[in-house]
């Protein structure tokens, strides 16, 4: 069974979580985009506390009538090396900052012309620094509503405010080290980078198990 779903820009840990639970991960691309979601934004810990990184993009918040595929990001201020510096900033002290960024580096330093290019740039960088695959594919065209028991349609089910809470969406957030804990105690579901570089090779098995 498929999972239906968008593109997130360094997903939280519950996003990746649902991906490893499906065989198959269908791209939703010609959806009008959303403006303030996980689609342009991540969240990680800072020593100031939880700290948002989001992408600008042409036309700002007008992007309401266009489809998610055809949304362009803004490169008139340097928003790659702010965006860089702060996780530099907050995980270099991590157990495996060192580990990964060497890999992660380059897409700051790349400008595509489309956001969901550059999401789904990093996210096959992210799955190949996991040592793993996800079979994924993307629609065709836009529908409101699938009728197939085979999609599973996830669009949508997770945004900054409010996790929505489905059938097959329930997780706990076991907690790990984390940098700044003794400040602000455990903080969970940050971008997926907060879990790399604190656990490792066993980000893996933790979203797993």
């Amino acid at each position: 069974m498929s999972l239906l779903t968008e593109l997130h820009y360094l997903g939280c840990i519950t996003y990746f979580a649902e991906l490893f639970k499906h065989p198959s991960i269908v791209f939703e691309q010609y959806e009008f985009f959303e403006k303030s979601t996980y689609r342009n934004r991540c969240y990680i810990a800072g020593s100031n506390g939880i700290l948002m990184l989001s992408i600008p993009l042409v036309g700002g918040r007008h992007q309401h009538r266009t489809i998610s595929k055809d949304v362009l990001i803004d490169y008139s201020y340097n928003w790659q090396k702010v965006h860089w510096n702060s996780i530099e900033s907050a995980y270099q002290s991590s157990a495996f900052f060192d580990y990964y960024a060497d890999a992660l580096q380059p897409s700051y330093l790349v400008k595509p012309a489309f956001l969901f290019d550059f999401n789904y740039t990093l996210l096959q960088v992210i799955l190949k620094l996991l040592r793993t695959e996800i079979a994924s594919s993307f629609t065709r065209s836009y529908n409101k509503h699938y009728e197939s028991d085979e999609i599973i349609d996830f669009r949508n089910c997770i945004h900054p405010k409010q996790l929505k809470q489905t059938g097959h969406f329930n997780y706990p957030f076991p907690a790990y080290f984390q940098i700044f804990a003794h400040k602000y105690g455990f903080l969970p579901n940050l971008s997926i980078l907060d879990l790399m570089f604190a656990k490792g090779p066993e980000t893996l098995n933790y979203l797993t198990s």
